[in-house]
């Protein structure tokens, strides 16, 4: 099954006269089909670690009440990972949708723009290099983030 941006992609796919007389539509171009496959797979990639993720966050929440720090602190590890993974090939396939689609992919109807916007923002709101440091610093050296507790222990709670 096609992901729906891949529709709207097509749709808008608009080849250069001469390309557009040689092959009758852009979407026939050998060029054009490798270099969107890559992207594609970038994005099929996101979605299967996202149902991985999801997977485990729920495996995690059924068993909420026996969570330890060190489960909590891997599953914040997944989710930055997730998160950069997913900023990152935002990032890249989202400009590369207007090299496919030409002016048309500026349209209002399609909200191409509104989502590469979107996208810049959220990633700059919060940096990925700090993300990524602490994904790498678990995949090399195992070492889990820790988080300050967001409820400090009071000497009555103790």
């Amino acid at each position: 099954m096609r992901p729906p941006i891949s529709r709207s992609v097509r749709a808008s796919l608009r080849p250069s006269c001469s390309r557009r007389l040689a092959l009758g539509s852009i979407a026939g171009d050998a060029l054009v089909q490798t270099q969107y496959a890559g992207y594609w797979l970038q994005v099929e990639a996101g979605l299967g670690y996202f149902d991985r993720f999801i997977a485990d966050l729920q495996e995690r929440w059924d068993a909420r009440a026996s969570i330890t720090e060190d489960q909590l602190a891997e599953l914040s590890v997944k989710s930055l990972g997730l998160r950069s993974f997913a900023s990152q090939v935002a990032l890249e396939v989202a400009p590369r949708v207007f090299e496919f689609a030409g002016g048309r992919g500026a349209l209002d109807q399609k909200h191409f723009d509104r989502f590469w916007r979107d996208a810049r923002t959220l990633a700059s709101h919060d940096p990925l290099v700090y993300s990524l440091r602490m994904v790498g610093d678990y995949a090399i050296n195992g070492t889990l983030p820790r988080f300050p507790s967001r409820f400090p222990e009071t000497a009555a709670g103790r």
